[in-house]
């Protein structure tokens, strides 16, 4: 084909391509003057400069791009999690060795983190997250001072981790039997880890009994009851002081009664239902050490044996309870119920009827007041220092956990030794604080649209630990999603449009990603107990299909309204600002409404 034409086109389109990018007029253009196409004068506009080494140089150099990208940080994240397992194989070595590692650790972090301030914002987010190790860092040093140091000097030892030698538990139950134990005996003993719960129902008398779940019994979902049928009603088994039966298990008729274990009101025990009471079980004998687990009920020559499990001090404790039908309560072969080591400094160890216990630890006041004075309180004065001279605004979380820490050691400072309210006074103080946190930092952004850039890049910190942890702590507080009681959940319903209202004062996504889960929380809850009250505590096919139906339902509904504040969120956000903020006395001029 002949290539002229379009040779020719290029010639003549070459020049004016030039022209335009010089800012020259091409041939039969005008840069001002009358337009052609609607005959308007229009404004001349400026020339367009060529591109050259001196217009380069003097025009400003173009945004770098400040971000280290993916495998920046995941080499950061390799370092670090080498650092720390370095410093933790160090401290098994010799705690000397560990604080050594730890110090230089914590030198370089800093001498990095001054190192980048050169590039100015460059590696900003890598020097953030740099201080705030740092000042970690301090607070295990201060920690190692304390437990390896202050600790030993006051003759303290820490109350939580035992000092001194330990034992390994003895599990071995056939130690437990008398020599002349009868062979099958030791061999029930022997196999220890054997937990048979069958059977799980019996006929007794004119009496069928079962385990299951029935509206009749009040249970709620999981709760295995026991029940009674004598053929026409059903009906639960209940004690002496009208608690229901729960997990009953081995059960088996002797000397006209039916014996199992149950549980009822959170103590487990040995029960017995005698034929002439047949819907009243009586409680032989209950095990005394907290959160054990019983199993595996036997009859041997007319002795009842169970198998139990539960912690000590020194571990994970097994051991067999006793019962001779006639005799009063339960018998523990192991004596006493938790073996430990005398606190002498002998390394003998105890036999499962030793009788030595080790004094409970006094409080250790000298190393509480160190954690305070060498861990807690400089990690906070690092985080003060980072955050007003280097602009680390990620050490916001040293200064928010450190908070915290300082509240339960003064809490432990002045409470006595055997107080047990430790938890709920951190539970509570965390409710507190984080509360005050939330909602003094949203009226602050309320009023302050231009925040200080310091508070600005602070705000997603602030929202992260604040907010996640007030988020956590209702959830404990009003024990949600495990409780029945209608005020917690009403109360929980109420606290999902405040988490809402937070994300828009703070502008942040977080807040109402919180209460998407909480929605969702909610429209389960709805949907089960709207199944309850159709169908009432059955839950077959049927059951679940509605129930699944309602949340379907639900979530459509969700969806519409994700979908109008999406497109709306601007003006809804604006609106609820500009409403507080005439609360507050200050009027905003911001029209958020949306333009045509």
């Amino acid at each position: 084909a002949d290539s002229r034409p379009l040779s020719s086109a290029l010639g003549h389109a070459g020049p004016r391509l030039l022209g335009l990018l010089a800012g020259s007029r091409p041939p039969g253009s005008s840069m001002g003057g009358c337009n052609s196409a609607t005959g308007t004068e229009q404004p001349a506009r400026e020339p367009i400069q060529p591109l050259t080494n001196e217009t380069q140089k003097a025009s400003p150099p173009a945004q770098e791009d400040t971000s280290v990208g993916v495998l920046g940080w995941l080499g950061f994240v390799i370092i670090n999690f080498a650092a720390w397992g370095i410093i933790s194989v160090s401290s098994g070595i010799a705690w000397g060795v560990g604080f050594v590692a730890t110090l230089i650790y914590t030198a370089v972090l800093v001498g990095l983190a001054l190192f980048l301030r050169r590039f100015g914002d460059k590696y900003s987010g890598f020097s953030n997250l740099l201080w705030v190790l740092t000042c970690s860092f301090i607070f295990v040093l201060g920690m190692q001072i304390t437990l390896n140091v202050v600790g030993p000097a006051a003759g303290e030892r820490d109350p939580i981790i035992p000092d001194g030698p330990s034992i390994v538990v003895d599990n071995d139950l056939t130690k437990l039997l008398p020599n002349d134990a009868p062979a099958e005996l030791k061999d029930y003993a022997a196999n220890s880890y054997s937990r048979p719960n069958t059977p799980t129902f019996a006929a007794f008398k004119s009496h069928v009994y079962f385990t299951g779940m029935s509206d009749v019994s009040g249970a709620s979902g999981g709760d295995n009851v026991l029940l009674s049928s004598n053929g026409t009603t059903v009906t639960p088994v209940e004690t002496k002081d009208g608690e229901k039966l729960f997990d009953a298990r081995n059960l088996d008729e002797l000397h006209n009664a039916l014996w199992f274990l149950a549980s009822a009101n959170g103590q487990k025990a040995l029960y017995k239902v005698a034929a002439l009471h047949p819907k009243v079980a009586e409680a032989v004998g209950s095990v005394e050490q907290p959160n054990t687990d019983i199993y595996d009920l036997r009859r041997f020559d007319g002795t009842y044996y169970f198998k139990g499990a539960y912690g000590c001090e020194n571990g994970w404790t097994m051991t067999i309870y006793k019962h001779r039908p006639g005799d009063v309560g339960l018998t523990n072969l192991r004596s006493p119920a938790c073996a430990v080591v005398p606190d002498n400094g002998d390394d003998s160890t105890t036999s499962p009827g030793d009788s030595t216990t080790r004094p409970p630890p006094g409080k250790p006041i000298h190393m509480l007041w160190s954690a305070l004075l060498l861990a807690c309180w400089p990690m906070m004065g690092a985080a003060v220092f980072a955050m007003l001279k280097m602009q680390a605004h990620g050490t916001f979380a040293n200064l928010y956990v450190g908070g915290f820490i300082t509240l339960g050691l003064f809490y432990l400072i002045v409470m006595p030794a055997d107080d047990g309210n430790f938890f709920t006074f951190m539970r509570r103080a965390v409710t507190v604080v984080s509360s005050a946190v939330c909602l003094g930092f949203g009226f602050y952004s309320l009023t302050r649209l231009m925040k200080p850039p310091l508070v600005e890049d602070m705000t997603d910190w602030i929202v992260f630990f604040a907010g996640l942890s007030w988020w956590f702590v209702i959830h404990m507080n009003l024990e949600i999603p495990f409780t029945d009681d209608v005020l917690s959940w009403i109360t929980y319903a109420v606290l999902i449009p405040i988490m809402m209202a937070f994300s828009a004062m703070v502008q942040r996504t977080l807040p109402m990603a919180l209460a998407a889960i909480s929605l969702f929380i909610m429209s389960y809850k709805i949907a089960r107990e709207t199944v309850v009250l159709m169908f009432g505590h059955t839950y077959g096919e049927v059951e679940t299909v509605v129930m699944l139906s309602m949340m379907v339902l639900q979530g459509i509904g969700i969806i519409a309204g994700a979908i109008a504040y999406a497109g709306n969120r601007v003006y809804i956000d604006g609106t609820w600002r500009n409403a507080l903020s005439r609360c507050l006395g200050r009027t905003e001029n911001t029209d958020y409404r949306p333009t045509a």
